[in-house]
């Protein structure tokens, strides 16, 4: 059983690795270039300092690590390094991003019920309201006021309140 967690990683990635000769560094992150999907890395143990990947090639998560942040960083003889936990991030980009940020549910959720809200009572308004007319006839010698005459088409919907379980994605949590 592994004793600390770059033990852990390392036999989780020997694994992997296939008897392949696998290396696995603690240090941090600096000088990173997010349109080049690099970073520089300085190991704890050394000075040295190696470019590394942001993430694997054709990763569908990208992590993308707070500057000075502590990070474990993986590489062997046939991958460039890259990063395989970090201490903070900035971003985390799920399959290429073009869905856009996660949405703050709890917001989300209370501005659905907003307008659920003013559409009910829109609605119900416009269902209970009556229209008051005046009409007059030349053959009558008065005029007919207070004609009242009630709405003819009703709106049936009533929106029911948004809760957070109709819109939330739980196998992502922030």
């Amino acid at each position: 059983m592994a004793k600390n967690v770059n033990e852990a990683i390392t036999q989780i990635v020997e694994n992997w690795a296939a008897g392949k000769e696998f290396f696995v560094k603690l240090g941090t992150v600096k000088d990173i270039d997010i349109s080049k999907g690099i970073c520089i890395f300085t190991s704890n143990e050394s000075d040295i300092e190696i470019e590394c990947l942001l993430y694997p090639y054709n990763s569908k998560i990208q992590i993308i690590p707070k500057e000075g942040s502590l990070c474990v960083v993986g590489f062997n003889s046939d991958q460039d390094p890259y990063i395989l936990s970090v201490q903070e991030f900035e971003t985390i980009i799920y399959d290429g991003g073009e869905n856009l940020g996660i949405a703050k549910i709890k917001e989300l959720t209370d501005k659905l019920n907003n307008l659920e809200n003013a559409f009910n009572s829109l609605a119900a308004k416009h269902n209970s309201h009556t229209h008051i007319t005046t009409a007059t006839s030349v053959t009558l010698p008065v005029p007919i006021v207070g004609v009242i005459s009630p709405t003819i088409s009703t709106e049936t919907t009533v929106l029911t309140k948004t809760v957070y379980k109709d819109i939330e994605n739980e196998k992502i949590k922030h």
